[in-house]
């Protein structure tokens, strides 16, 4: 306002008088000017025509330059040497050339909105984002110079372990997955692709496994919620496995990434399977649920036991007081299953759509990778595992995920404590390397991990060991299946 009133007091009836420019232009330097844009004209601050002369200084927006000496002006005719180029042909004492400055009084041009953000530079990595003044500046908060990865919306994308695929190159429609988030590529960025899957992702898009089809879903959800299928990607790593407490003598091993079911696999889920036995058992043949990844892996063997029939293998789920199996079909459903041989549960996961894990699969599963002791982090103080954590020391299982303070690095529930899980391996010693590998020399027991409801926490140490013949079924031990990356 101070601004203003000292323009209506030196524009008198049109003219500027000389005598008053003096005055005039001292109280205008004293005054505060607003910031200028970074083109070529210093910007204004009234939008009031020039009082005489036939020429606006101006500035590059093309308003009226009151300000003398401020810089150059826009695109119209030169201004005259008047007081800070208000007037074009006045006296005064201002020094500023007029500038070539549009019609007094346009609006300012903008080149983007306020906040906008964009990506910018030959490589498209440089983040961006508009100032104040409707100009676009090198949005700093993001990064100081380009983007380390890739730059999307304005934002840099960056990689980490956990999130691998946004690090690979990838053309425009190219599909993927990032753990169970469908993505697709967008400028040559991974982007997330809708909502995360339920259960798991293959190919791009969210996929099903049999045991859980929409028809079975009231007996095949899980804690809060969710599918008692889910299964989350572990995505590989070196680390040292061992035997038990003996962190003396490791056993370097190297796993590629793969998913690995969230929960144990459950009552629900294995009643789809034992109901259509019949039809299941002669589609498995040799070589079946052969994985891409494991060395040395031969797939399923016709050699291998299974029951008669599916009035035999529901027969054999009930090995004990303690089954899990109920033949009602409302009860039990998210107890994990119990009483099932090797033979039954590999044969479940193949027709499910996955395999069994091998034991260094396990092992990475359950200990992080970081040579956990158990599949959590341990509290920085009191008792490394309590009952909070696992179901260990007890009477019977508890529904899946039943202790999700126990839940591991990755995701899965019950890595320790609950039920026992098989896994692929033959019993014998861990090879002293170990990529991708499993233990194929054939013997009389199959491995097993993870401790079980009736044992101590000594059996749920993610390094513990146990194994047991294939063909008998046993009430403290179950398992979870694991599926290669497409």
């Amino acid at each position: 306002m101070r601004l203003q009133s000292w323009w209506a007091r030196c524009a008198v009836g049109g003219v500027v008088a000389a005598v008053f420019a003096p005055a005039c232009a001292d109280v205008l330097d004293i005054q505060d000017p607003k910031t200028r844009t970074d083109d070529a004209g210093a910007a204004g601050e009234a939008t009031a025509p020039s009082a005489a002369g036939t020429a606006h200084g101006g500035s590059s927006s093309g308003s009226a330059a009151l300000a003398g000496g401020a810089g150059q002006g826009g695109d119209s005719a030169p201004g005259g040497a008047g007081a800070g180029g208000l007037a074009g042909a006045g006296a005064g004492a201002g020094a500023g050339a007029g500038g070539e400055g549009g019609e007094a009084g346009a609006p300012a041009l903008k080149d983007c909105q306020p906040d906008a953000l964009q990506c910018a530079g030959a490589d498209g990595k440089t983040p961006q984002i508009c100032d104040e003044t409707g100009h676009w500046i090198a949005n700093s908060n993001e990064a100081d110079d380009g983007c380390a990865v890739a730059c999307l919306d304005g934002k840099c994308t960056e990689c980490s372990d956990d999130d691998a695929p946004r690090c690979k190159p990838c053309a425009d429609d190219d599909t993927d997955c990032s753990s169970n988030q469908p993505q697709k590529c967008v400028g040559g960025v991974w982007t997330d692709d809708g909502d995360a899957c339920g259960q798991f992702c293959s190919r791009g898009a969210c996929d099903t496994a049999t045991s859980c089809d929409a028809a079975f879903k009231a007996r095949t959800t899980c804690r809060s919620d969710e599918s008692c299928c889910n299964s989350l990607l572990v995505p590989g790593g070196s680390f040292n496995r061992f035997v038990d407490e003996d962190f003396e003598t490791p056993y370097p091993a190297t796993v590629g990434a793969f998913y690995l079911d969230k929960f144990e696999v459950t009552v629900g889920r294995m009643r789809a399977f034992a109901y259509a036995f019949d039809d299941i058992r002669p589609t498995l043949k040799d070589g079946s649920g052969k994985s891409n990844l494991v060395a040395n892996d031969q797939g399923w063997s016709t050699s291998y036991e299974l029951p008669a029939n599916s009035e035999d293998l529901i027969a054999g789920l009930k090995c004990h007081a303690e089954a899990t199996w109920s033949d009602s079909l409302s009860e039990n459903n998210k107890l994990p299953i119990n009483c099932v041989t090797f033979n039954v549960a590999y044969a479940f996961c193949i027709w499910d759509g996955g395999r069994l894990p091998t034991e260094a699969e396990w092992e990475l599963a359950a200990s992080g990778g970081e040579q956990r002791m158990y599949p959590w982090k341990a509290p920085l103080t009191g008792p490394p595992i309590t009952s909070e954590y696992a179901n260990y020391d007890s009477d019977a299982p508890l529904a899946a995920g039943s202790k999700p303070l126990g839940d591991g690095r990755w995701g899965q529930a019950d890595l320790a404590g609950n039920v026992a899980e098989w896994t692929l391996d033959y019993d014998g010693a861990y090879p002293s390397t170990c990529s991708n590998c499993f233990n194929s020399s054939v013997n009389e027991s199959r491995t097993d991990r993870g401790g079980a409801y009736r044992f101590n926490d000594y059996s749920a140490l993610a390094s513990t060991r146990d194994a047991f013949d294939p063909s008998e079924a046993r009430p403290f031990i179950g398992f979870r299946c694991a599926r290669d990356l497409e």
